[in-house]
């Protein structure tokens, strides 16, 4: 039986700007997961735990995404930008969620 095994992104893989996709469907997986998981969350107050799990990697995996984009010559100023203020947002969901008020702030602050 094969096993998927994951395989992380490079800077020296990215060839082209749509490799930096993979990590961004990751992010925004992950983030609508949790998303649902939050709706869900007032019948079962045992998903509020796998919320904050999905949303943790949605902000992990956004932050990955920010530093391949800012690290890779392949994407302008404007897509650093977009990127940076995509992992301050989801960052400060999960701060959010989390009830770290400061660093939630600061964070959507950061993005707007």
């Amino acid at each position: 039986m094969k096993r998927y095994q994951r395989r992380e992104i490079n800077l020296d893989e990215v060839i082209d700007s749509k490799f930096l996709l993979i990590p961004l469907f990751q992010a925004e997986r992950a983030w609508s997961y949790a998303m649902q998981l939050k709706q869900e969350s007032n019948t079962d107050p045992r998903k509020k735990f796998h919320l904050v799990n999905r949303l943790r990697k949605a902000a992990k995996q956004a932050s990955d995404l920010e530093k391949l984009c800012c690290a890779s010559s392949k994407c302008d100023a404007r897509t650093k930008l977009e990127t940076q203020a995509y992992s301050c947002l989801m960052i400060g969901q999960f701060n959010f969620e989390i009830q770290k008020w400061v660093e939630s702030l600061s964070s959507f602050s950061l993005a707007k």
